[in-house]
This record gives structure tokens, sequence and C-alpha cells, in this order.
């Protein structure tokens, strides 16, 4: 019935019916309430929800969002992520903060660099919820670090080139930041430090959950940042040896490697 809920919810707002300020909220709080729910398939339900409502709804000044909305949407889910010891939580929230529009992502550095510090502190294979590590919550913050980093792009100032094919411009005008050159090199990090994530439980390798959603963060994030710059840091040598496992998908480490910046790439081929 919730994950029902979520996907009319997603519907309405892909139709964008008029809605007062009052349903749009409760709305939210309906999104909210099944995002901590602990079945997958309601909290994927939720987050498809949560993108297509705050971008049909919830329109931001040409100042950026509110300060109640900034806090009723990114403070609220960062702290949750941030503070929370229900598993449910955290890896409901650690997934929507992936399925936020720009608008609200990047009004500002300051904002932008909060959300990017609260998933890259998600996704260490070490980090606790509560008592003990949860391989749902470090995949989702994964998966959701990679997201962030599409939605908003990498700024002209991160490297020599156009980035994003003037992207990045536009959205300056629109209101929004990209990633500078500073929060790429953390993100390339926090990803590759994801592919030594090797925990395990009694479901087995839950920690190539997140190996396997890092080396696609790798390929994305490499393709975003050739394209602002003909230098991508520390990915030479460090992401082939977990690209040669099968659980880590070599192909996506071959679909990553061939950039300028890149050399030797036939030795990572064999």
């Amino acid at each position: 019935m919730r994950a029902a809920v979520g996907r009319f919810i997603e519907c309405l707002s892909l139709s964008r019916i008029p809605l007062t300020v009052r349903q749009q909220v409760r709305l939210l709080d309906s999104v909210d309430d099944c995002l901590k729910h602990p079945n997958e398939k309601v909290q994927s339900a939720a987050g498809s929800a949560l993108s297509a409502l705050l971008r049909s709804y919830f329109p931001v000044g040409p100042t950026g969002p509110s300060v109640r909305l900034r806090g009723r949407v990114v403070q609220k889910y960062t702290d949750i992520v941030r503070t929370e010891d229900n598993p449910a939580a955290t890896r409901g929230y650690a997934l929507a903060l992936g399925r936020i529009p720009r608008k609200l992502l990047a009004p500002d550095e300051h904002t932008l660099g909060g959300v990017l510090a609260c998933l890259i502190d998600a996704v260490g294979v070490d980090r606790k919820v509560g008592d003990e590590g949860d391989a749902e919550t470090r995949r989702n913050a994964v998966l959701s670090l990679t997201a962030v980093c599409e939605e908003v792009g990498v700024e002209e100032d991160g490297g020599d080139g156009d980035p994003n094919g003037g992207e990045a411009a536009a959205a300056a005008k629109a209101g929004v930041v990209g990633l500078s050159g500073e929060h790429v090199e953390m993100v390339f990090n926090a990803l590759l430090a994801s592919l030594g994530d090797y925990n395990s439980d009694r479901r087995g390798d839950v920690g190539s959950w997140s190996r396997i959603a890092a080396m696609r963060g790798l390929v994305s994030l490499t393709l975003l940042s050739v394209r602002a710059s003909s230098s991508v840091p520390h990915l030479r040598r460090k992401a082939a040896p977990a690209a040669s496992t099968s659980a880590d998908h070599g192909a996506a480490a071959d679909r990553s490697l061939p950039v300028p910046s890149l050399s030797e790439r036939e030795s990572y081929l064999e």
C-alpha cells in the first residue's frame, strides 16, 4: 500500500496538478513517512515521489530557497542520516538526498558542501548506525553521492575546460553552484575508499553493494571531471585493483579509463 502511495504522489506531481501549499506539504510529509519504512520497495517509491514532488512544486525565488524550505528538506535529511540510530531511517534518507533537485541541493557552496560531507561520512567503511554497521545505508549513500554529482555538475573553475558542455554556466545564472575542484577531490577519495568495503554478515559479502556502486560512481564522476579538466585526481592506480574483481564490474572501470589524463590504459586492460 505504501509503495502505491509513493507511486501515486509521483504521478500526481508529474501531472503538475495545481495544489495549495498546505497540500504540497502534506504530500511531502507522506513521502517522509515512507522513506523510513523498512521495505526497500517502499523507500524506492518514496524516493521517486520525492524527486517529482520537489521538481514540480516548492518554487525557489531568485535569492534561492527560503530558510524554512532548506530546513524542512536538506537540513532535516542530513541530520537524520548523521544522527539517527534506526537503520531504516538512515537508509531511506540517505537515498532521498540523491533525489533532491539542484535548486535545493546547491543554492550555495555551504549547502552543497554540507550534503556532500554528510554523504561522505555515511559511506565510511567503519561507519556505524547505532552500534552496528549498515550495508544498505553505505550503499545508498554511495548511490546518492553519485546522483548529487550528476545533478549539480562540475564548475568550470574545477578545471581548465568548459564543464558539462556549458551546463555549469547556465546553472550559475539559475542561482545554483556546481562541484568545485575541492568537492571533486573529496568525492573521488570517498568513492575510492568505498572500493575497500569488504564487510560481510550472514547474507555474505554485503560490502560488494558499495563497491559496485562506487565503481559506477567513479565512471560517472570521471566523465564529468574530464569535461571540466584534463586532470583527474588520484584515480589512475587506485581503481585498477578493484576493477579486476568480477563483483566490481571491470567493464565499468574500462569505461572510466579512456580519458586523456589516464596513461598506460593497455596495462590496466591486461
